[in-house]
């Protein structure tokens, strides 16, 4: 009996249940409430299976329940929450995110129970935990309990399913093919029958679909006589109980949950289909049914015409286990009585109908597309390719580096239309030697039902196969594709079955040819195909084929036809240049390099308000030939944020990168509602040599990998709980393999980052220009304070105070010694100029007066009992400064946010040195609302330690502003490798040897220091990486860098360190000797300034003079730039006007922006003047490295 739809009528309850005030040891005014029940897009109605809104009291099944935890902290002891979910839900493992479980413990998800540790702060705090309702029945009531510490268990708001059956069902068959069953003639065809879902996503499919019921029972017709010749697996059970002709009886004997759904399978339509189950049927339908020769009416297939190999489902329509009905008073689309199937079906909800041709009396053999795979398998696409067709899906396609190994596979086969077999079937493969060069032994393989290569998987060996190889005398591609190659075994002149008997021995192979042997046909359906091994040759003269050269390799077969007894040649038609799928030949482009890299966060998850690393690590993928270098040309890197809830921390980004920031809509804040395209960061790099060398697997060239490249990614303060995913994107000019492919093979990457905290308004710290969590006397290094108000609550003014550490501060600091810590630098500002500005205070007090009058309540903002003085930004740091202090010049909105930087260096710090600094703050009252103050006691807390004796270190940088000293927002040069070598002394006897090489960090940074990794037993960086490096032992050591020249750049300053604060060494050019490293002692600042090469702006003077003046006149031009410091101005004169009219101004800073002024002379005739000059735009518009800009300035003298 049919069942009838029935609604689910919801009762709406608030979804924000609040609970009653309840104290806890050391929390307050607890609250647990629904922060959404439900994540859009949402429905028109509250029907079963639908929801209309996120604060409904409704949920659909399989959509996200997000809960929300209020509270007052009153002290800082860990908090232990338990919640507990009823089964059918789960916790996402986004609630167990570190940066809300922070106490001792974390979090942890077990079943339906989560358990979270959390240090608060003290006062007011937040934090979001989501749900996932799963595929629950209709009507189902959540209800989840907490419990704080030792409380009392306490049930949580309530919130009712909505779920519906919504079941669909797809069939699909790959076509028929002829098959002889027990003498009987007809054809076979192997249904995939999917049970699932419909949807745009996944996600959307899932929404609202209850699970169904076990016990799923429909039918599959058949044609007349035709049987089922398959089984079906657990849950799946089919029979055919009324004999042959007689539908398939089907049930599934389980539950089907759609939590479980597959990802979309590709070869049902319409599509996508997210498919919870699948079964394969296989039905064998005769030709005569009936077994009536003499009468072709009653065939299914018959002999002369085009007819059908059809199935159907029938009366599909399930139940929920709620005992709702999947399709009401009807059934599926397709499935319901009198629905007819026929050849104009195209959607394959239930309908499968596939064509048979019966209508060729001609045998028609016919080539397959060709495959360019990996060696090791046909289903494997060689690197940088996501599909194994040739010419497909790009123009750049089968990217080939020099010396890289790849397979052609080329194949033929008997259509199944044909009327008959066909003997003697071979192929024959023609390729250009001076290109590519055979690589093994080929193989050839046989299938049925071979539309594809990959199907001919059937090893042909033995005496079934003729394998013969020649060296023709080919003078073009267009000889190679029409070369007609005979028949294999025909004993032609100049063919062998061993190619070293070829007078070139195997190097000389060009063509190849086989045959199906030994009495074997080729019947109708069934296929051939060769593969056959190739390398692309990798001699000096590889480098210098352009790369995206098409090489082309021809096939063609031949079979000998029943009906004639001839043999029928097919030639080659395949133009390698037109795009099209490989027919009858193949292809493969050139390339000298691959770039590629590894992206990774610091940690899987951040707080707003709070930053995380981003590390990527580029890596170049060179030829696989030793000794045959390539250049990877104008390599870069670029960052996508997912929206405008994450940014750089500004100050963290190596210089030369570039920052373009999102729109963020007409309020001008961040990770709001109006917020438009979200921002991106790129990080040039250059020029790069990709070395030659052995392959390293997966690659298919030798790896060559670049120092890391690392900067901060900032969550806003008023980001919500969320996943996040960034990607990044690695380009280089002579890399056209495709950025996207969705393979671990593509040059993008992609990293996701749970943004998950106590929503409130925060500050957190970082440090800038730290090598390892250690610094050195005297090494400059920074502080970065980001804040950000992400409560629930408008705030005042905001100040904050950083107390720099000292000796015995609150904080643990010890052994900083006499020399405390030394501002070098102060800068600050607000994300945005809508936001306002932020001043700067500093104090020369006592420190420990300060720490005392910032830790009394009230005081955090460092308003009492505390000289200040103000700051003005970019003039001279003045000494003794104690503490530093930022102030924002409006109120702290929601989603406002900004940053304080600090530059500083400690000259007394020592290897028992530790040093730990944190921040005080505490806003104004705002409108009169108490909530609006928020206070910070000492938070975000960072530690530094001293070096480890024996450690010799300093940087290689970018000198962007040319002074010669590092600073904290100057980059590394990225791969540049250092070597220190012993000279003299106690570390010449030393038993770890006496040169040792590394690669700088992402910040330039090296140190040799004890235990320290990425160290090598050599002068170039090669060799097995050193285990328990033993430091810079004492003696007299060199130290050397050397850069890759790529990106060219020229020693600006070579800076001679100190070791135990004493002045060492002799520098000289890119290298420093006599550094005497004395025993339990630290050499540091050995660091080496690099700069881009200057360039020069050439200009034009475009003037055309009057009639009765002809000069000499001269003109003096003047570029003002931004680099190395803003306001940089450089000139040049043109002399003899109009004898000359260009003139060049040099000494220009790479990547500058700059704007060229025009100094006039006198008119040389007081009847004229001078015209405005008009300048074009500088093109390039920025400086290239050691290159060219022009530009052309027109004017006029007028009467």
């Amino acid at each position: 009996m049919k069942k009838t739809l029935r609604f689910f009528i919801a009762v709406i309850f608030a979804v924000c249940t609040i609970l009653p005030f309840r104290a806890f040891p050391a929390a307050t005014n607890v609250q647990f409430s629904v922060d959404s029940d439900g994540e859009s897009p949402f429905d028109a109605n509250d029907f079963a299976g639908n929801d209309s809104s996120a604060a409904n009291g409704l949920v659909r099944s399989n959509d996200t329940l997000t809960y929300r935890v209020n509270y007052l902290a009153t002290n800082t002891d860990v908090l232990k929450f338990v919640f507990t979910l009823p089964v059918g839900t789960s916790w996402d493992s986004s609630s167990v995110a570190s940066t809300v479980c922070n106490g001792s413990g974390g979090g942890v998800i077990s079943g339906q129970v989560l358990t979270c540790y959390r240090l608060p702060s003290v006062g007011a705090e937040s934090f979001v935990i989501k749900a996932a309702s799963q595929t629950l029945p209709n009507g189902t009531v959540i209800t989840p309990t907490f419990k704080v510490d030792n409380g009392s268990v306490v049930n949580g708001p309530s919130t009712t399913v909505s779920a519906l059956p919504k079941a669909t069902t797809r069939i699909y068959a790959n076509g028929s093919a002829p098959l002889t069953l027990n003498g009987v003639a007809g054809y076979s065809a192997n249904m995939n029958v999917g049970i699932g879902l419909d949807g745009s996503t996944k996600v959307l499919a899932l929404k609202g679909a209850e699970p169904i019921a076990a016990g799923t029972t429909f039918k599959i017709s058949v044609q007349p006589g035709a049987i089922l010749t398959s089984t079906c697996a657990s849950p799946w059970q089919c029979s055919q109980p009324n004999g042959a002709g007689t539908p398939i009886q089907v049930t599934v004997t389980q539950q089907i949950n759609f939590s479980a759904v597959t990802d979309a399978v590709t070869s049902f339509s319409p599509s996508p289909h997210w498919t919870a189950l699948q079964q394969n049927f296989s039905v064998f339908t005769p030709i005569d049914p009936n077994n009536t020769p003499s009468n072709t009416a009653d065939d299914n297939f018959p002999l002369g015409s085009n007819s059908y190999f059809s199935n159907q489902i029938l009366e599909f329509d399930p139940s929920g286990v709620s005992g709702l009905s999947n399709f009401g008073s009807g059934y599926a689309p397709q499935t319901e009585p009198g629905f007819s199937c026929n050849s104009s079906v195209n959607n394959q909800y239930a309908c499968s109908v596939k064509p048979v041709d019966r209508t060729n009396t001609i045998i028609t053999v016919s080539p397959n597309y060709s495959v360019v795979s990996q060696q090791n398998s046909i289903f494997n696409p060689i690197y940088a390719d996501g599909n194994l067709y040739t010419n497909a899906p790009y123009p750049y396609s089968e990217a080939v580096l020099p010396g890289e190994r790849f397979m052609a596979t080329s194949g033929f086969f008997n259509e199944a239309k044909s009327p008959s077999s066909v003997s003697e079937a071979g192929m024959c493969f023609a390729f250009d030697n001076t290109k590519l060069v055979l690589d093994g032994t080929p193989s050839v393989g046989w299938g049925a039902n071979s539309v594809n290569v990959w199907w001919s998987n059937t090893p042909v060996t033995g005496s079934d196969l003729i394998l013969e190889y020649s060296s023709q005398p080919y003078g073009s591609d267009a000889d190679r594709k029409a070369i007609d190659c005979g028949v294999a075994g025909d004993n032609a002149s100049g063919w062998v079955t061993d190619p070293s008997q070829l007078s070139g021995g195997v190097g000389s192979v060009n063509t190849i040819r086989f045959k199906y042997a030994n009495g074997k046909v080729l019947d109708p359906a069934n296929g051939l195909a060769i593969s056959v091994p190739l390398q692309r040759l990798f001699d000096a003269n590889s480098l210098t084929v352009t790369d995206g050269t098409l090489v082309p390799w021809f096939t063609s077969y031949n079979y000998r036809d029943p009906n004639t007894s001839k043999v029928v040649k097919r030639l080659s038609t395949y133009n390698a240049a037109n795009g099209e799928l490989g027919l009858l030949g193949g292809r493969i482009n050139t390339q000298q390099v691959f770039v590629r890299h590894n992206t990774s966060l610091g940690a899987s998850s951040v707080a707003p308000g709070s930053s995380v690393p981003i590390t990527m690590t580029p890596l170049l993928v060179g030829p696989n030939a030793a000794g045959l270098d390539a250049l990877a040309k104008n390599v870069s890197l670029k960052v996508s944020f997912p929206d405008n809830c994450l940014s750089p921390v500004s100050t963290s980004l190596p210089v030369g990168s570039t920052y373009t920031p999102g729109n963020f809509g007409a309020d001008g804040i961040a990770c709001t509602a109006d917020d438009g395209a979200a921002g991106s960061v790129t990080i040039p790099i250059g020029d790069q040599t990709a070395l030659g060398g052995s392959a390293n697997a997966p690659y298919p060239g030798h790896l060559t990998s670049l120092s890391p490249i690392t900067f901060s990614v900032l969550a806003a303060s008023n980001a919500s709980v969320a996943v996040r995913t960034l990607t990044t994107v690695i380009s280089a000019d002579n890399d056209f393999s495709t950025a996207y492919d969705n393979t671990d093979r593509d040059r993008t990457n992609s990293v996701a980052l749970n943004v998950n905290g106590v929503a409130a308004f925060s500050a957190s710290k970082s440090t800038t220009g730290v090598t390892g969590g250690k610094v050195g006397p005297n090494e400059v290094f920074g502080y970065t304070i980001n804040f950000g108000n992400g409560g629930a609550s408008d705030s005042g003014v905001a100040t904050f105070v950083d107390v720099l550490p000292f000796d015995g501060d609150d904080n643990g600091t010890s052994n900083l010694g006499s020399g405390k810590l030394e501002v070098v630098g102060l800068s600050a500002a607000m994300t945005t100029s809508a936001m306002g500005t932020v001043a700067i205070e500093y104090s020369t007090d006592n420190p420990m007066t300060i720490q005392n009058a910032v830790k009394v309540s009230g005081q955090e903002d460092g308003n009492v009992g505390i000289t200040w003085m103000p700051y003005t930004a970019g003039s001279a740091v003045p000494n003794g400064i104690t503490a530093v202090r930022f102030i924002t010049s409006t109120p702290m909105l929601i989603g406002h946010s900004g940053y304080g930087a600090i530059s500083v260096k400690a000259p007394t710090i020592n290897s028992t040195t530790s040093v730990t600094n944190s921040i005080w703050a505490r806003t104004t009252l705002y409108n009169g609302n108490p909530a609006s103050v928020q206070v910070i006691r000492s938070g975000s807390p960072v530690t530094i330690q001293g070096l480890d004796a024996a450690t010799l270190r300093g940087r290689v940088f970018i000198d962007t502003n040319a002074n010669g000293t590092y600073e904290v927002n100057e980059s590394g040069l990225a791969g540049t490798l250092v070597k220190i070598e012993c000279t003299g002394g106690a570390c010449l006897s030393a038993p770890q040897g006496t040169v040792f090489s590394m690669l700088v960090d992402s910040a330039g940074g090296y140190s040799f220091a004890p235990n320290a990794t990425g160290i090598f037993p050599s002068a170039d960086g090669t060799g097995t990486e050193v285990t328990g490096f033993q430091g810079a032992v004492a003696g007299t050591w060199t130290i050397t860098e050397i850069p890759t020249g790529t990106p060219q750049t020229a020693i600006s300053t070579t800076s001679v360190g100190t070791v135990a604060g004493v002045t060492s060494g002799t520098a000289a050019g890119r290298s420093i000797t006599g550094v005497n490293m004395v025993g339990g002692q630290t050499g540091i600042n050995y660091n080496f300034a690099e700069r881009f090469l200057d360039g020069t702006i050439e200009v034009t003077k475009a003037l055309t003079l009057p009639t009765g003046i002809t000069g000499p006149l001269s003109f003096t031009f003047t570029a003002t730039c931004d680099l190395p410091v803003a306001n940089t101005q450089k000139s040049a004169t043109l002399s003899d006007f109009p004898t000359n009219t260009k003139v060049s101004i040099t000494g220009i800073a790479a990547g500058a922006t700059c704007t060229v002024a025009e100094t006039l002379p006198a008119s040389p005739d007081t009847k004229f003047f001078w015209e405005t000059p008009v300048f074009s735009a500088l093109s390039p518009s920025t400086m290239p490295n050691g290159g060219t800009q022009t530009v052309t300035a027109t004017n006029k003298l007028s009467p």
